[in-house]
């Protein structure tokens, strides 16, 4: 039993399969393999893109955690250090206001 695509036509895998299940299943299993590969070397392209782009944006635009908490730090002890500097000078003005009554 052989296969055979009609006159003026081709299949949708780029070109006439014909011969026996043999050869057309062996045809088909090319085909598909040759497009696995290809889309394995695609993705694996795609894959180190990505990677390269994501460390490039992580290099410009990333965030040192550890500089950033020091920083924290360093605000929340300025805070600390502004409020106690604020109840000070209410504590004098309420002295002053008592004063002058």
């Amino acid at each position: 039993m052989t296969f055979a695509d009609p006159p003026n036509s081709t299949s949708g895998i780029g070109g006439a399969l014909n011969g026996n299940v043999t050869t057309l299943i062996s045809q088909t299993m090319d085909y598909q393999g040759s497009q696995a590969a290809s889309a394995t070397s695609d993705n694996t392209s795609h894959t180190d893109a990505m990677t390269a782009l994501s460390s490039r944006m992580t290099n410009e635009y990333g965030v040192n955690v550890n500089d950033e908490m020091a920083q924290l730090v360093q605000l929340q002890s300025a805070y600390a250090a502004n409020a106690r500097v604020v109840t000070a000078v209410q504590s004098l003005l309420d002295s002053l206001l008592q004063a002058i009554h």
